[in-house]
């Protein structure tokens, strides 16, 4: 058994040996493109650095650590590989088309006019370059011909509900308001269960200051979010709250925490909402009841003690401070703790205390 397992390495290693250095480039290439879509970026990049090493010239070996880059929001590195990579290979279309992005997003039109311009000679039907395009005309202010650009692709394809979401901003800029509504209503009919379209509603009517139609629309999004990270309800509360209705955000609150009693943002915000209604024995309660599930919870500590010495309850905050400081925490946590308590004895003036 243990001579095959030699004889097994041996032919492998011969194998090896015998791929010419582009088969082996592109053999750590491949392995950096499945580390790269599993988001194990960091033997993603030994992986291509394995690669540009046998080639330096190797222009996809850029565009990946571009991609990399771009994903960890390391917009500066993004844009030096992608130059990189665009410098040893102009035919690289997803790294034109990020470079203009990139440019677009920065105010540099004149260069990223010229990347959108090589993308539409690449591919004259290309839709993301087009949509460049009209964003490029949008803020040089040529206005006319970004509408007729994005106008041409919604009656080209329909399906592609993005294009009407920029259509109805071109128009909202410009305050053409009924026209951006119209655009988005129109989107809405090609696909009536679209949350991206239906979130575009929402946002226009709260800006609008139809309210009403606002959350009818944020209502509609709930319905159709099968999400576990709760994400529309969370923009409901949000929505309910800017406009002071507490009771309408509370009962949402109370829902997503019944489901996840663990949710430590949603327990916080919705002690919160207690407090503006002047509902102190729920806030304690829900605070308390939080820390039952995790005793440790530094900042369900922090937010129990300050509600106590905001509500006149010194001895019930300092108190809870000190037990908390007792209990043998981490160092950090420590530091927040005596911070606090600190704080709490220099408003009481003592300062020896302190």
């Amino acid at each position: 058994m243990k001579t095959k397992k030699i004889i097994v390495l041996i032919i492998s290693l011969f194998l090896i040996s015998c791929l010419s250095a582009e088969e082996k480039r592109d053999n750590f290439y491949q392995k950096a493109r499945e580390y790269f879509q599993n988001q194990n970026y960091n033997d993603a990049r030994i992986e291509i650095k394995n690669a540009l090493k046998i080639d330096p010239k190797f222009a996809k070996g850029y565009e990946l650590l571009a991609l990399i880059a771009l994903d960890k929001r390391d917009w500066r590195r993004a844009f030096e590989n992608f130059s990189r990579a665009v410098n040893l290979d102009e035919n690289l279309s997803e790294s034109q088309f990020n470079l203009a992005k990139i440019l677009l997003s920065a105010n540099q039109l004149d260069r990223a006019k010229e990347k959108i311009d090589l993308l539409l000679k690449l591919d004259p039907d290309n839709e993301e370059a087009k949509v460049l395009h009209a964003i490029y005309l949008g803020k040089k202010r040529q206005v006319g011909e970004a509408e007729q650009i994005l106008k041409d692709m919604t009656t080209s394809n329909p399906q592609n509900l993005e294009n009407y979401i920029l259509l109805a901003g071109l128009y909202q800029t410009n305050g053409r308001t009924d026209l951006a509504e119209q655009s988005l209503l129109q989107g809405l009919k090609e696909d009536p269960s679209n949350k991206q379209i239906i979130f575009n509603l929402a946002k226009f009517y709260t800006k609008q200051n139809k309210l009403d139609k606002a959350e009818e629309y944020f209502l509609i999004l709930k319905e159709h979010d099968d999400s576990k990270q709760n994400i529309s309800k969370i923009l409901l509360v949000n929505f309910y709250l800017q406009q002071n209705k507490l009771n309408k955000a509370k009962n949402i609150l109370i829902e997503i925490l019944d489901n996840e009693p663990e949710n430590d943002k949603i327990r916080m915000i919705l002690a919160s909402t207690y407090y503006k209604q002047r509902k102190f024995d729920y806030v304690e309660n829900i605070l308390q009841s939080g820390l039952q599930i995790k005793p440790n919870n530094i900042d369900m500590i922090l937010a129990l003690s300050k509600f106590y010495i905001n509500t006149g309850q010194d001895g019930k905050g300092i108190s809870l401070l000190k037990q908390s400081i007792a209990q043998n925490m981490d160092n950090s946590q420590i530091v927040r703790l005596r911070n606090a308590l600190a704080k709490t004895y220099q408003a009481q003036n003592k300062i020896k205390q302190a």
